[in-house]
């Protein structure tokens, strides 16, 4: 009997480690792939952090900015850490609201009333030529310190 007539008993020693070797190498690049996937959502996740963190900062401060009428800000004076802005509303009652860091909040003290309008803030600062007040923040989340967002704003004051 030739070579075609004999039954093939198992594999080969040389096709079982050439199998083991592809084998391994799927395996590695499944786990990369993996690790790559949850690598990608961590810094999505810290980046919407941010960006959310930024937009209630903003909002809150060009609400109260625009509303006001007057501020502890000196006019042309250098940046400080925090502000403080009043106002008269149509029903002739007066209002004011205060801004300053706390940690790695953004307190907002409104009437007497404190709050957080942002969390992850890492830098605050205010400054006023005329009724444009500039607004400077940084916000950076806890998760992935190496990512921060600053963000600046010129918000007009209402005119007295």
């Amino acid at each position: 009997m030739g070579a075609a007539g004999r039954k093939q008993r198992g594999f080969l020693l040389a096709e079982f480690v050439v199998g083991l070797g592809l084998s391994s190498v799927f395996a590695a690049i499944v786990v990369s792939s993996i690790y790559q996937l949850n690598r990608a959502s961590t810094n999505g996740e810290a980046t919407l952090e941010v960006l959310t963190e930024v937009q209630k900062a903003a909002v809150w401060v060009t609400r109260d900015v625009r509303k006001a009428s007057s501020s502890n800000l000196t006019d042309g004076g250098g940046a400080v850490s925090s502000a403080s802005f009043s106002w008269i509303d149509s029903g002739g009652a007066s209002h004011s609201c205060s801004y300053a860091l706390s940690g790695t909040q953004l307190q907002r003290t409104c009437d007497g009333s404190p709050s957080v309008a942002a969390r992850a803030v890492s830098g605050l600062s205010f400054s006023r030529s005329g009724s444009l007040v500039s607004v400077g923040f940084t916000v950076t989340p806890a998760e992935r310190p190496s990512y921060a967002e600053t963000v600046s704003l010129r918000v007009a004051m209402r005119a007295r």
